[in-house]
C-alpha cells in the first residue's frame, strides 16, 4: 500500500453510490477538492462491499436519479442499511418535494441533500449526519407548509382520495390551463417530476390528454357541489 493510500485509508470515507459515471467523478472530484474527507465512489453496493476490505465508511451517500424505478432504489438503499448498519445514510436527489425526503427518512436515511443546494451547505449536512445528526432541507418543508396554505386540496377531497395532495396540486393547475414550466415553478417541483405527475393522473382519470384531465377534475367538482 502507498504512503498516500494509507493516509486515505485513515480517514473517514464518504462513500457516493451513484450509477453514473460521469456524474459519479464529478461529485468524487468535487467533494475531494473543497473537504477533509477520503472520497470514493461506486456504481452500487455490491461494489463497496469489495472496497470496503480496505476502506472503513464514515458515511454512504446515495444518488437518486429520475429514471430509477422504485424498486431498484428501494433494493439499493436496503442493501446499503443492511450491509453496514452503523453506517449514516443520505439520500442525494434532485426529486426533493416532501413526500420524497418523508420516504427517505422512513425507510433509515439520516437526510436528505436537494441538487439545489450550494456545495457548502451539502457538505455542512454531511458533517452534520456523520457527527449523529439527521438533515431535511427546511426551505423544503416550508414549502410544503406554505403550498397546504395557498392551494387547499379541494380536488383530492372532491374525488375521494383518488389522488395524493401533490397529484390534486397539479390537477387544480392544470384546470386553470398552467404549462409544466409554471406548474414546477409555483408548486416547487421539477418540471420532470410534474410530467411524472401528470401521467399518473391521465392513468387514474383513464383520460388521454390534458383537455380531458382538466375537464374530468371540473366533473369531480361539480359533483362535490351538489
Amino acid at each position: 500500500m502507498t504512503t498516500g493510500a494509507r493516509e486515505a485509508s485513515r480517514r473517514p470515507t464518504i462513500v457516493i453510490v451513484e450509477g453514473r459515471t460521469l456524474f459519479r467523478d464529478c461529485i468524487v472530484g468535487c467533494l475531494r477538492s473543497v473537504s477533509d474527507y477520503d472520497v470514493v465512489g461506486v456504481a452500487n453496493g455490491q461494489e463497496w462491499q469489495e472496497l470496503s476490505r480496505t476502506r472503513s465508511a464514515a458515511l454512504f451517500v446515495l444518488s437518486i436519479p429520475t429514471h430509477r424505478s422504485r424498486e431498484e432504489l428501494d433494493q439499493e438503499f436496503r442493501r446499503l442499511i443492511d450491509s453496514e448498519r452503523d453506517v449514516p445514510t443520505i439520500v442525494l436527489s434532485g426529486m426533493d418535494e416532501m413526500r420524497t425526503i418523508v420516504e427517505a427518512i422512513d425507510r433509515g436515511a439520516k437526510g436528505f441533500i436537494s441538487t439545489r443546494m450550494p456545495l457548502d451547505v451539502a457538505i455542512a449536512a454531511m458533517q452534520f449526519v456523520s457527527a449523529g445528526g439527521t438533515f431535511v432541507p427546511a426551505e423544503r418543508i416550508l414549502a410544503a407548509a406554505r403550498q397546504q396554505v395557498e392551494h387547499p386540496v379541494s380536488v383530492a377531497d372532491s374525488a375521494n382520495g383518488l389522488f395524493t395532495a401533490r397529484q390534486a396540486a397539479v390537477v387544480e393547475a392544470l384546470r386553470k390551463g398552467k404549462a409544466n414550466k409554471l406548474i414546477a415553478y409555483e408548486l416547487n417541483m421539477c418540471e420532470s417530476t410534474v410530467k411524472v405527475h401528470v401521467r399518473k393522473i391521465m392513468r387514474k382519470l383513464k383520460a388521454t390528454n390534458r383537455t380531458e384531465v382538466a375537464y374530468l377534475a371540473n366533473e369531480f367538482m361539480n359533483r362535490s357541489s351538489l
